[in-house]
């Protein structure tokens, strides 16, 4: 987990609102996860307003806006300057983050990984995956001093771990500090991991050891959250999955789906069955 400085004041000045479960409750921020060369004009010039190269904006952390939160941001940003040369105007951070497709919690848990002091750790239900990483109160506010889950890579993790880290809202090329070349994207479609058992991504987030179910399906069902992408963004899901609702009834496929009607069918399907539906792995399997 990359150290970020807690104790700065703008930083400390965030407000504390409902209580936060795990990282997929905050909504995956899909443009700012899509690399630079994927992006179209309109992206790349919001992203350019906020301070982005295409260096910066590929290694999600390197930039030390991204570790100032939403709020201290919004009124205290450097983006735009008035006639006197203030940095007070709420208005751009905010108007250029917005087209990005970011909100207050999107940007803080995504960008600043929660980035608030102890007690609002505290309060918004986050000390659980903070301990499970090892910090506590006194590792938190002194920026010289950090667990040893700090330095581990993601392979490295625990389970408990890597799910603490999630509720954080790393990944493993964030955490791992790597470009976003090396992302992917989950499968969006439900899975049926047995008659009764229907389950999303976003559950195997609540505990990364789901991600070995079904002899690891689970994991090229969902490579983005299990941290495997290097193996599986191109590999189809191999589970069950829910196609479409008709009426009441549930139609559910697995990719061999997509060998008939492949055009027609893989429009719906490129995070799902990737093998199929984009041999080649390029723009449309990457974020």
């Amino acid at each position: 987990m990359p150290s970020y400085s807690i104790n700065a004041v703008l930083i400390a000045l965030s407000c504390v609102g409902v209580k936060i479960g795990t990282a997929f409750e905050i909504e995956f921020p899909v443009t700012r996860m899509t690399g630079w060369s994927k992006l179209d004009s309109a992206d790349k010039n919001v992203a350019t307003k906020l301070g982005y190269t295409n260096h910066t904006w590929n290694l999600p952390g390197s930039m030390a806006s991204e570790k100032a939160t939403w709020y201290a941001s919004k009124y205290y940003d450097c983006y735009d300057k008035d006639e006197d040369g203030d940095y007070n105007d709420p208005e751009p951070f905010q108007e250029y983050a917005e087209e990005l497709g970011f909100t207050e919690d999107i940007w803080d848990c995504w960008m600043t990984h929660w980035n608030y002091n102890w007690t609002e750790i505290v309060d918004w239900d986050l000390k659980d995956a903070a301990t499970a990483l090892g910090w506590n109160q006194t590792l938190w506010e002194d920026d010289n001093l950090k667990p040893d889950s700090d330095d581990k890579s993601w392979k490295d993790l625990s389970y408990a771990e890597k799910t603490a880290a999630v509720t954080f809202c790393y990944l493993q090329p964030t955490w791992d500090e790597e470009t976003l070349e090396n992302m992917c994207r989950d499968s969006p479609n439900t899975m049926k991991l047995s008659k009764t058992n229907l389950q999303s991504c976003d559950w195997v987030s609540q505990d990364l050891k789901r991600c070995e179910n079904k002899q690891g399906g689970v994991s090229k069902h969902c490579p983005n959250t299990c941290g495997s992408c290097e193996a599986d963004k191109c590999k189809n899901s191999k589970v069950k999955f829910l196609f479409k609702k008709v009426g009441d009834r549930r139609v559910w496929k697995k990719c061999s789906f997509t060998n008939k009607k492949r055009k027609k069918r893989c429009r719906k399907l490129k995070t799902t069955c990737r093998q199929t539906c984009n041999r080649s792995c390029t723009s449309e399997m990457s974020v």
